[in-house]
């Protein structure tokens, strides 16, 4: 029952974090607003994700994971509601910054619970686990809205993701409180964060995650532009490619084995993101939902080394740990699903992401000189 609520919370709240990307067009045209318009409903949900996650990393560990886990839950299924019977488009903005508050209560909940519930040799394995149904719930999201807004309408969508939600706290409901909280001097978190090679893993991530929030909020746009008449269905459809890091993230820590550390592991990555921004720019639909296969596995496999790294050498405060991991993240959200959109509205998909290979450059760079992992323990 544990690994299937982890896993459920994880499919559920990428869902949440993901889902209207697949209406974009549909929402154009119901509210009259721009494409760069759009696209702030994921960045105001990433707003909050970016400030938020310290003060939740905090509390986690003075309460339990699995309480602040429930509660999360429950308001973000209230959040999806007030989504759904929007009128305008600031109530849209409002209800997706609302949804942001508790999606990071969500991800610090669940990934504390993980660290604190396995024994240390398995963390970075469940972890992975976790990642993997994110992932997924990034697909299942995208997909299901798509298909449900191009039958019922968008609104019903959002109603059914809201109840779903509701059922995964019901779920977490059945689980035994078997952490306690956590009464380790928060000193030492700052011991961590000040050697380097344990902020390198943060700011790793932070530079590709900037890549994937952009590549992610503008692909319903760019297949818009090549196939004008694609509808909503078969753009999340076209997400499909996401999923493909459901496996990725599960296989990570046999990529390390294979490779013989996380570094390397992380490292490949980088280079088939870098091999996958050239080929996006080749302006046809079918290699472009392709490309997509090949970028998010790359992806999330950085994002999964980089998250169990931290987790299994960071021994002290998990909850403060991971609301710096989170807190970093998703600032680098912030400006991928802003700053490029701008760049792509004036310039063009090209210059775009010639930008996001010059940030994907930069994570490389920071992941060839971090030493804080040289050789797997599996």
């Amino acid at each position: 029952m544990k690994l299937i609520s982890i896993l459920l919370t994880g499919l559920l709240l990428f869902s949440s974090l993901y889902g209207p990307q697949p209406v974009y067009p549909v929402l154009i045209e119901e509210f009259g607003i721009a494409s760069t318009q759009v696209a702030l409903l994921q960045t105001a949900t990433f707003i909050p994700l970016t400030l938020s996650p310290i003060i939740y990393g905090f509390i986690v560990d003075k309460r339990s994971p699995l309480k602040m886990l429930q509660l999360s839950l429950l308001l973000l299924a209230i959040g999806e509601i007030f989504f759904a019977i929007s009128t305008s488009f600031y109530m849209l903005l409002a209800a997706r910054f609302f949804q942001g508050l508790f999606i990071p209560a969500g991800m610090i909940s669940v990934v504390s619970y993980i660290s604190t519930t396995y024994h240390k040799d398995n963390v970075q394995k469940y972890i992975a686990y976790y990642m993997a149904s994110t992932m997924a719930g990034g697909v299942a999201g995208r997909v299901l809205v798509g298909f449900f807004s191009t039958i019922y309408g968008w609104r019903i969508s959002f109603v059914l993701l809201g109840i779903s939600v509701f059922a995964c706290y019901i779920v977490t409901m059945m689980l035994k409180n078997n952490t306690s909280a956590d009464q380790t001097d928060h000193s030492s978190l700052k011991d961590v964060l000040r050697q380097g090679e344990y902020v390198k893993p943060i700011f790793t991530v932070f530079f590709a995650f900037i890549v994937f929030s952009s590549i992610m909020n503008f692909y319903s746009i760019r297949l818009r532009e090549l196939s004008p008449d694609l509808n909503e269905f078969y753009i999340g459809v076209a997400y499909i490619g996401s999923l493909f890091g459901s496996v990725t993230a599960y296989m990570t820590p046999r990529f390390a084995s294979v490779l013989g550390s996380y570094k390397r592991t992380i490292i490949s990555s980088f280079v088939i993101m870098l091999v996958a921004l050239g080929l996006f720019r080749i302006p046809t639909v079918t290699t472009t939902i392709a490309t997509l296969f090949l970028f998010c596995g790359a992806f999330i496999v950085i994002h999964s080394s980089c998250s169990g790294l931290l987790n299994k050498y960071a021994t002290v405060s998990k909850g403060s740990v991971n609301g710096v991991y989170f807190t970093v993240y998703y600032f680098g959200g912030v400006i991928g699903t802003s700053i490029p959109g701008f760049i792509y509205k004036n310039s063009g998909w090209n210059t775009f992401l010639l930008i996001l290979t010059a940030s994907t450059l930069i994570g490389l760079t920071l992941a060839l000189f971090s030493k804080i992992e040289t050789q797997t323990t599996e």
